[in-house]
């Protein structure tokens, strides 16, 4: 449980191929087993809470939000230790896998602050002095990290888990 952990957290040692590939395989199955359990969780407690009348998604969104921020961090430090761990293996400083934890980092505080500007502490809108026409477009923005995210993850991917290590 020790060395898992290790694994995990720690940006010490070295992992090969093979074990990259098993942990984030795991890492990723528990994640979204997780992410699905709060979803269904928090909607089923939203849809029969008596302080709503109606399902209010701005509601959803925020606590969906709030749910999410921690598992993110949680889940790109074990991405940026695994990859960093590989990176070692394959003779490598880490410093491409800690550039684009860095750039998932600040990605997820922006989409985390952009949402709060709009949404704000209390349900709905709370920001006026943002023109109509703009209101439609913040969401891209979400839409657009969740974009850069993947492409940051398919080139450590490609990057990490299929050069052959050294001996």
């Amino acid at each position: 449980m020790c060395k898992i952990i290790n694994i995990l957290f720690s940006l010490k040692g070295s992992i090969n191929r093979k074990e990259l590939w098993v942990y984030s395989t795991i890492i990723m199955l528990l994640f979204f087993f997780v992410c699905i359990t709060m979803f269904s969780l928090l909607t089923k407690y939203l849809m029969n809470s008596q302080d709503t009348a109606a399902f209010d998604i701005f509601v959803y969104y925020k606590y969906l939000i709030i749910v999410f921020l921690p598992l993110s961090f949680l889940l790109n430090w074990i991405f940026l230790a695994l990859g960093v761990k590989r990176s070692h293996d394959l003779c490598e400083k880490g410093i491409s896998v800690f550039i684009a934890f860095l750039i998932s980092m600040l990605l997820l505080i922006t989409s985390f602050i952009q949402f709060n500007y709009v949404y704000g502490p209390q349900i709905g809108f709370t920001n006026t002095s943002l023109p109509p026409f703009v209101l439609p477009y913040l969401n891209y923005f979400i839409y657009t990290t969740s974009i850069v995210e993947f492409i940051l993850f398919i080139y450590l991917s490609i990057h990490l888990g299929f050069k052959k290590g050294q001996v």
